[in-house]
């Protein structure tokens, strides 16, 4: 997992949420054309973001951004990703 600085903050939740995605077979984050994001709040749009940026070599793909009243097991985000090749 890469560097977090607290531990109840969206941003460890995202270094999860990445590191996950990268577990589940996508060779390199570059192949990853769109991806959706669902946050309980909207105010830590800024804080995923920054994390976000740090996964991708390149520009950031496509992606929607959404709040929600709330997600399972009290994520603060989740992320859904479609890659290609």
């Amino acid at each position: 997992m890469k560097k977090a600085k607290e531990n109840k903050n969206v941003k460890l939740k995202e270094y999860i949420c990445m590191d996950d995605i990268e577990e589940k077979g996508i060779r390199t984050f570059n192949d990853v054309v769109k991806t959706t994001v669902f946050l309980s709040d909207m105010a830590d749009f800024a804080a995923m973001n920054e994390v976000y940026k740090q996964y991708y070599d390149t520009e950031c793909p496509a992606r929607s951004a959404f709040a929600v009243k709330a997600l399972p097991m009290g994520a603060l985000v989740e992320i859904e990703t479609i890659a290609g090749k």
